[in-house]
């Protein structure tokens, strides 16, 4: 039995290495933008990135801003175009144009891996491009002599990325059009392995070439690839290897109708639940619904049997698009030309319990197009954070909210106030607190995540009652 123990230790010390706050800022749509570094999203409206649908953004371990990018120009933490930050193989129209990845061991260096559209005929295929934060002073651009580096001609509109099981590497994962092959790139400390895992498994992606439009996910614990493959009407599930880079189908769901019409639209937006458990697919255009599929089982009529439909907002409203986890553990959606996210709030709860919500976040006079930006998806392995109902005055309580990438062992809060006496704190996992009076409280939550204490705080600001 200890030895067991010990062999989960091991393995959760070595993931644990990407639970940081890397994807705290966020950029995407029309000059829109959220900030998660204080527990709830703050809408930014000082960001330069006005794209259709592919975007990428990175934050340092700490949780502050590096740059940003819609695959063709890249944005530093100012705001400015970095020097060669220009001409990148990516697509504004391409569905993931660029995902960022940091190279292992050296906190100055990122690969961005763009992929082209089909509005270009996917002919750039699957690049990258390094970023020396070292330049310009300070605040980063594009290392010429490394800029557009070839990796894979004519691939889908995808590319994801996600932990090695050694803890340190990554891999980044894309889909060649015409085949039915996965390729996974291994970026270690010394670069980007040119030589692919190629697995050819799943439908072959060929013919009408929007079908590359959609996108790919990896869940956060490395295990399950999820992929939306827009106009061929169809989600293929598959098993991921994190050690071999190896990948193989467990079902394709063909079950997505055509509804006809000049724009159909089809499966677009893919993601997991924090606890890898659950696959949601948004259908864009159309439809506009959001499914939902049980992955704990390899059995693929289980894994069908089990879709659900845990949203449908109607012919009238803004479209589907992206669907991304965030550092708070829930789940936010991009709705083409909204003036908000929606968001799943509870995304490890199977069926409509997972409460859908649809104006969810205002972006603050900005506006959403079709994607947000993607990140390595082991970022949000073992996270915890919480949020809270921010009250209107300093005569309510703060209900407070337990956000776990899976159900606590237990949690212990202290909420900063220690004149409440044994008030103070909580092991609830939703508690609420009244504070004697108006300022700024400093609260502190410990989660316990498979024996393992992992903890976080924010400064919670009372405000007087409004007369």
């Amino acid at each position: 039995m200890k030895r067991y123990i010990l062999i989960l230790l091991i393995f959760l010390s070595g993931m644990v290495i990407y639970a940081q706050k890397q994807g705290n800022f966020w950029y995407f749509g029309e000059y829109a933008g959220l900030n998660f570094g204080m527990g709830v999203p703050q809408a930014l409206t000082n960001g330069a990135l006005s794209t259709g649908e592919g975007c990428s953004s990175i934050s340092t371990s700490a949780g502050a801003l590096e740059f940003y990018t819609d695959g063709r120009y890249v944005y530093n933490r100012e705001h400015d175009q970095m020097p060669h930050g220009n001409g990148l193989f990516g697509h504004s129209s391409s569905t993931e144009s660029g995902i960022i990845v940091p190279k292992p061991g050296n906190s100055s260096h990122y690969y961005i891996f763009t992929v082209d559209a089909y509005d270009n005929n996917l002919a750039h295929g699957l690049c990258y491009s390094l970023v020396d934060m070292t330049l310009d002073g300070g605040l980063g651009d594009v290392v010429t002599s490394e800029k557009n580096v070839s990796l894979l001609p004519l691939t889908c509109e995808k590319v994801t990325a996600v932990g090695h099981s050694n803890g340190y590497h990554f891999w980044v994962i894309t889909h060649q059009w015409g085949t039915n092959a996965f390729y996974a790139f291994e970026v270690t400390s010394t670069g980007v392995n040119t030589t692919p895992v190629i697995s050819n498994t799943g439908p072959v992606l060929s013919g009408d070439m929007q079908a590359s439009k959609g996108y790919i996910k990896v869940s956060p614990d490395g295990s399950k690839i999820g992929m939306a493959n827009n106009t061929a009407f169809n989600v293929v599930i598959c098993s991921f290897n994190n050690a071999s880079g190896s990948i193989n189908e467990i079902v394709t769901d063909y079950n997505y109708v055509n509804p006809g019409g000049g724009d159909p639209g089809g499966p677009y937006g893919v993601e997991f639940s924090p606890n890898s458990h659950l696959l949601y697919v948004g259908e864009w255009k159309a439809n506009r619904r959001i499914h939902q599929y049980d992955v704990t089982t390899s059995d693929p009529q289980l894994i069908l049997n089990s879709k659900q439909i845990v949203a449908s907002v109607g012919q009238n409203a803004d479209p589907i698009g992206a669907m991304q986890i965030a550092p708070d553990n829930r789940m936010y959606i991009a709705r083409q030309n909204s003036a908000y996210l929606s968001r799943i709030n509870s995304p490890n709860t199977p069926g409509t319990a997972c409460g859908f919500v649809d104006n969810a976040v205002n972006l603050a006079g900005r506006s959403c197009t079709y994607g947000l930006p993607p990140f390595i998806q082991s970022f949000f392995y073992l996270t915890i954070d919480y949020y809270w109902d921010v009250p209107t005055c300093d005569e309510e309580p703060v209900k407070f909210y337990t956000s776990a990438s899976d159900t606590p062992d237990s949690v212990r809060w202290n909420f900063g106030d220690p004149g409440s006496g044994s008030m103070n704190t909580s092991t609830l996992l939703n508690p609420t607190h009244l504070y004697p009076g108006t300022g700024n409280y400093w609260v502190t939550l410990v989660v316990y995540l498979y024996g393992v204490a992992k903890n976080t705080f924010h400064i919670i600001i009372v405000n007087p009652a409004v007369n």
